[in-house]
């Protein structure tokens, strides 16, 4: 009986990593203290979050400072 090989299939193709990209430091106007809060925001759309992060990176700023300043603003907006 004559033996049949397996068809030959491509293996699939890797997904391209983006270059590494240096670790900003936080935001000196918000430091981090024992009394610190947290808070996780899941939920996000995709697209909003790639488009917010490129802007960090081009911007040469953390997104966690960007969602402080934000919050800081908005928070100040309603007391004055």
């Amino acid at each position: 009986m004559p033996t049949t090989t397996p068809p030959v299939t491509e293996a699939p193709e890797k997904k391209k990593r983006h270059r590494p990209v240096p670790l900003r430091g936080w935001s000196g106007a918000f430091p981090v203290t024992d009394n610190s809060k947290g808070y996780m925001l899941k939920g996000i759309p995709a697209g909003l979050w790639r488009s917010v992060s490129a802007k960090c990176r081009r911007d040469g700023i953390s997104r966690r400072a960007v969602m402080l300043q934000l919050l800081t603003e908005w928070v100040n907006e309603e007391v004055a």
